[in-house]
């Protein structure tokens, strides 16, 4: 603002306040899949709040979906059958017409599989069946909030991992040389209390 500044023993005089323009530069940090909740409350869509902030971008969301696929049996029994997503965590029904099927009696998950090996009731080969499960999957986030990231399509209660940037806290001063020149000096950037520049 206008006056006069003394600065090191040098008086400088101000006759009008002066405009300054930075450009925001600052210093972040990574976090790799953050977990959280899929909390929609039945609606469908989730806010999370993150818990460092502010955001400074999202690279990936992973949320936990659930869907059901009917599989067709392999002709060899005691085998496996694929199923058509990666990253399955469970499953929670496996049934062909009246026919439920037991897990760990009946089946098992193996990597992204049913394996029928534990040798017990399982499809005829070549027939049809209904598997419902669960699976990670990464989506592009509905909105990105200073503090929040929305996203739709998980199941409620199901695991959430979010992986982003945030600006580390930071003071930074706008100050005058000794010869009332305007300089902009950077604080130390710390997860918690960040220092002022000397």
């Amino acid at each position: 603002e206008e006056g006069t500044a003394n600065i090191l023993g040098f008086k400088r005089t101000r006759n009008t306040a002066t405009r300054y323009g930075e450009t925001e530069a600052p210093d972040i940090l990574n976090i790799a899949s953050e977990p959280h909740t899929f909390d929609d409350g039945g609606s469908g869509t989730a806010v999370i709040t993150l818990n460092r902030t502010p955001i400074n971008s999202v690279s990936t969301v992973i949320i936990t979906k659930e869907t059901t696929e009917t599989v067709v049996r392999g002709a060899v029994a005691n085998t496996s059958d694929l199923l058509g997503h990666a990253g399955v965590v469970s499953i929670s029904l496996v049934e062909q017409g009246a026919t439920t099927y037991d897990v760990v009696v009946d089946y098992t998950l193996s990597g992204d599989r049913v394996d029928w090996a534990p040798g017990g009731v399982e499809p005829a080969g070549g027939s049809s069946y209904d598997v419902t499960y669960r699976y990670l999957d990464a989506v592009v986030p509905l909105a990105v909030g200073p503090s929040t990231v929305t996203v739709d399509g998980g199941v409620t209660g199901g695991a959430v991992f979010v992986s982003y940037n945030y600006s580390l806290p930071r003071h930074d001063r706008i100050c005058l040389d000794r010869d009332g020149n305007i300089v902009y000096l950077k604080g130390v950037p710390a997860i918690e209390q960040p220092q002022p520049p000397a």
